[in-house]
């Protein structure tokens, strides 16, 4: 009974990877994954619904729901007073069109870097990045892998990062945020180096492939944007720097002393304000629309998100997912490549980054100190392992992502794929060798 215990488990994560990517309503996908689980696995069918999938799912709401409606609000309101369009106009000015693909990847990188969370810069910065893309004449279908590949860049492998992936190995391993710094260093390059060419190739194709007629019709395109943008009423670049630079301080300097969901709520509250206050002129005939707007949309992507977190609560309280805890805490490889492996693993099931590295120093990291090996390595290769596999198409993130940038799965889910899964786990695995004869 075992094995069917384990088949249902991948089964229900295969069909949820599926119907994701055949953009089947992540609602009914996630509950219909979740009662094959519970099916498969024996487990009693109300129980389960209230103590995983319901559990988790208002856990998740709880936790994030002002950062997710704040995060909308405030690029919802960029949006509308023009900040965003002048932000990524003057990017893309500065690097070059043929450079925005890079100018995406670095926003989100930047922001990631101070500790915004993922489910926040999907919101932030995409009114940006659009902007972006509109002036360089590029498609859609390429940003969510730019962007998704910024925030791995951002939030996985750099030490210092106040990001959660960073946080949790402390607890265990009485390690600091900056542990094993050349360790993160090699990370980063391996994954931003072959990352951004590759987007760069995306971009370029992305106008080769086009016909003649196609390509005029871009050029024709973004020089309509260019003249509309030109005779648009929009603020200056001041009025549109002070609120994010005032939102990136706050998150900086007081991040060692407000608890992090309440200093990123608090930022955005100051950041929409001062929006608001500088470019009243533009909203003031707008604002109720944009407000409502800004809520509608946060109160969505926060409830679809936790449709999947949910279904991660049903799986945890199988015997499957035990039997693959045991068995990833028994695969007989060098302790560091062990801790890669697991936690990746751990990360793709339960789609989640940050859950595949609690699983893991819950169960083996006071073991792995005791048998001699640097707390330190341990701590830098964690969030480094721990992009991969939870960018499967069920991931919270990757679910947001493509939803508010109208991206269909079939045309823009190969590129992330790269960007968010083999790449990193290429990055993971060759820092992983490195440490073992080195470290």
């Amino acid at each position: 009974m075992e094995y069917l215990n384990m088949i249902g488990l991948l089964l229900a994560v295969g069909l949820l990877i599926f119907l994701a990517y055949r953009d089947m309503n992540l609602y009914f996908a996630t509950l219909v994954c979740a009662l094959l689980v519970i099916f498969t696995n024996r487990l009693e069918i109300w129980s389960a619904l209230q103590n995983g999938y319901a559990k988790n799912f208002g856990s998740f709401i709880i936790e994030y729901f002002f950062v997710f409606v704040l995060g909308v609000l405030f690029g919802e309101v960029m949006k509308t007073s023009g900040v965003a369009e002048v932000i990524g106009h003057m990017i893309v000015t500065l690097i070059g069109p043929k450079n925005a693909v890079l100018g995406v990847i670095f926003v989100n990188f930047f922001m990631g870097t101070i500790g915004v969370s993922g489910y926040v810069l999907v919101f932030c910065t995409v009114p940006i990045c659009t902007i972006m893309f509109k002036k360089a004449g590029l498609s859609m279908n390429i940003m969510p892998a730019a962007q998704l590949l910024g925030c791995a860049l951002g939030a996985g492998v750099l030490p210092y990062n106040p990001i959660l992936n960073n946080v949790i190995p402390t607890k265990y391993l009485g390690t600091s945020l900056g542990a094993q710094p050349l360790l993160g260093l090699l990370a980063f390059i391996l994954l931003a180096v072959p990352g951004c060419f590759y987007c760069m190739y995306l971009a370029k194709r992305d106008f080769v492939t086009k016909t003649e007629e196609e390509q005029r019709a871009i050029q024709n395109d973004v020089l309509i944007f260019e003249n509309n943008y030109k005779e648009k009423d929009k603020p200056n670049l001041v009025q549109c720097l002070i609120p994010c630079i005032a939102l990136l301080t706050m998150i900086i300097t007081l991040d060692k002393h407000i608890e992090s969901n309440a200093l990123v709520s608090l930022s955005l509250t100051v950041g929409i304000l001062l929006t608001f206050a500088l470019n009243w002129n533009r909203l003031k005939n707008i604002w109720k629309e944009t407000v409502a707007s800004g809520f509608n949309q946060g109160a969505n992507s926060i409830v679809l998100a936790a449709t999947v977190m949910g279904f991660a609560g049903v799986v945890q309280l199988t015997p499957a997912f035990s039997e693959l805890v045991d068995f990833c805490l028994s695969i007989n490889l060098n302790p560091y490549l062990k801790e890669s492996v697991s936690i990746n693993l751990l990360a793709g099931v339960t789609g989640s980054a940050a859950a595949g590295i609690q699983i893991f120093m819950e169960s083996l990291s006071a073991q792995f100190i005791r048998m001699g090996l640097d707390p330190a390595v341990m701590h830098r290769l964690a969030p480094i392992s721990s992009f991969g596999l939870n960018t499967l198409p069920h991931n919270a993130t990757v679910v947001l992502s493509m939803k508010y940038m109208n991206v269909s799965y079939i045309d823009g889910y190969k590129a992330v794929a790269v960007c968010t899964i083999l790449l990193p786990t290429f990055a993971s695995l060759l820092t992983t060798i490195i440490a073992m004869f080195f470290f």
